[in-house]
């Protein structure tokens, strides 16, 4: 070999050691500066803990907004050292399930002390009440929880994505967390289960109140209930010579609080049903769990791939002329066959409470006036939904124009707060106000 070929290798190989040797030094050095991020990360998760536990003590003993600001500010800082942590210690390849599932959680408790809470402190006119202080008290038991999790799991992440290996009662944990928040935002009684039928009797009432579906079997989906805004209901499929359809079985009363049709007409007709025959079929329909006078709305939806569709509101009217708004049925019906395809129902028997106006309609509707421009006052209504703990309330409600769109706006006529506000599209069928 010839002499400059043996120095060209031994400063390539030179040049090679070197290389290595200071991309192992840049290597160590990005190391020690990851696991300067981790500690920081991980300092800052526990110190962020200890924050939140320290303002929900010192919020429940002084109420005041400050300390409110104080605690959401740090269950901010939480949820994001929390989300920094678990990204940090993700691994694409093969996702660590069960920090996902902690960190939905995390997500879940910090939305709930920073929206939820503050929706209910606001309307409360910025004072805490029991129920309040009741998911303050379990919060503040689950952070002491997750900061002995928080030491018994660091430094072993991978380890947990063997379902084997003990997670510290991270899942359980996380069970907990998404249970206070259902109960304290969906219960219609804040913070508790009600009392429920048995999945046998429910399933038996609602056999009775949908023979017209003429049922071959009733089959419950899951014996767990289900809650969403204040409903609570076992789900059931209803086997029918037309088909299977989908119920949802209020588990307090057995009332039926959804009907779903599995598979509505689909196909296309040289004619579609006029509103005159579609207002018949859903008539017909409501006959079945309601009879008296009704304010009767509609939408008549046929965009998209799907079939025609009639969407009727029939919202139930006392001898006051009072809407029970929170009480109304809505009646999908298809403008290819009139089949019904889709009802929902999700309070009954609603009973409005004594008036005791504090704002008269005109004051109430001048100052909205001020905000949206043009209002017109539709009556006094019942609204039951989060903002009033699921308790009927009475509301002067609004029709107002905001962007180009139909928003209606209730006000309680108590605290002249707004505690509903939607975009509403429906149509009145009429003046006219049908009785059976």
């Amino acid at each position: 070999m010839s002499s400059w070929r043996l120095r060209t290798l031994v400063i390539i190989l030179v040049i090679s050691v070197i290389g290595n040797f200071w991309f192992f030094l840049e290597h160590r050095q990005q190391g020690k500066k990851i696991e300067k991020v981790e500690m920081m990360v991980s300092l800052n998760i526990e110190r962020s803990i200890r924050q939140s536990m320290r303002q929900i003590d010192f919020f429940l003993e002084t109420g005041s907004p400050e300390s409110f600001q104080r605690l959401q500010y740090a269950m901010e800082e939480l949820a994001s050292g929390f989300m920094q942590w678990v990204e940090m210690n993700q691994n694409d390849e093969e996702p660590n399930e069960r920090m996902k599932a902690g960190l939905k959680a995390m997500e879940i408790m910090r939305n709930m002390l920073v929206s939820q809470l503050e929706r209910q402190y606001q309307l409360q006119n910025q004072q805490l009440i029991e129920p309040d202080r009741e998911m303050l008290l379990k919060v503040h038991d689950q952070l002491g929880r997750l900061l002995l999790i928080y030491h018994n799991i660091q430094g072993r992440l991978d380890a947990l994505n063997n379902p084997l290996v003990s997670d510290g009662g991270l899942h359980q944990l996380t069970e907990q967390i998404l249970e206070t928040n259902l109960l304290y935002r969906h219960s219609v009684i804040p913070n508790i289960h009600p009392s429920y039928l048995n999945a046998d009797e429910a399933l038996q009432r609602a056999g009775e109140r949908s023979l017209f579906l003429a049922p071959e079997k009733i089959t419950l989906i899951s014996d767990v209930v289900k809650i969403r805004e204040g409903v609570h209901v076992y789900e059931a499929f209803v086997i029918t010579l037309d088909g299977e359809v989908m119920v949802g079985i209020d588990a307090r009363d057995g009332n039926l609080r959804e009907y779903k049709y599995q598979e509505p007409a689909t196909g296309e007709s040289e004619s579609v049903l006029t509103l005159e025959e579609a207002l018949v079929q859903a008539r017909r329909f409501l006959s079945y769990y309601f009879e008296g006078q009704v304010k009767e709305e509609f939408i008549f939806n046929q965009n998209g791939t799907g079939p025609p569709l009639y969407l009727f509101r029939f919202m139930p009217i006392t001898d006051h002329e009072i809407t029970l708004y929170s009480d109304a049925y809505y009646i999908t019906i298809s403008a290819v066959d009139g089949q019904p395809v889709h009802f929902t129902n999700d309070f009954s028997g609603t009973i409005p409470p004594d008036p005791n106006p504090q704002f008269s309609m005109e004051e109430t509707r001048q100052e909205l006036q001020q905000e949206s421009g043009r209002v017109l006052y539709e009556g006094i209504s019942v609204i039951r939904n989060f903002n009033t703990r699921f308790r009927p309330r009475l509301t002067y409600s609004f029709r107002v124009i905001r962007n180009g769109q139909s928003s209606m706006i209730h006000i309680d006529i108590e605290t002249g707060k707004s505690i509903h506000e939607t975009y509403d599209l429906f149509k009145t069928v009429n003046s006219v106000v049908w009785s059976k």
